[in-house]
């Protein structure tokens, strides 16, 4: 959500004007501040934008379990902006030799 300036641009060897900057908020200045991902359960309320219940930085199960909702597993559904989670199933594993 940071501004794509001609620095932003510069820092990653693209094109200027290759990634439209969001046009709603300039991170940090979002109603929750740079905390933007929930990472305690339940429903909003007031006080959490000041009781850590949002964070700057949320893992892959924080991400699914708390900041997302199930569209589809049809990818043909998928839309512009949709996350995309994978499971590995042999990260869940013990290997035995």
């Amino acid at each position: 959500m940071h501004g794509h300036d001609e620095a932003w641009f510069q820092e990653r060897n693209w094109a200027a004007g290759a990634l439209p900057s969001v046009g709603k908020y300039g991170y940090p200045g979002t109603p929750l501040g740079a905390a933007l991902f929930r990472v305690k359960p339940g429903a909003y309320a007031p006080g959490d934008a000041r009781n850590g219940a949002f964070a700057e930085f949320a893992d892959a199960k924080m991400l699914k379990s708390l900041n997302t909702f199930f569209v589809s597993r049809d990818i043909r559904q998928a839309r512009p902006g949709d996350l995309l989670f994978y499971f590995q199933l042999e990260q869940g594993r013990r290997f035995t030799r």
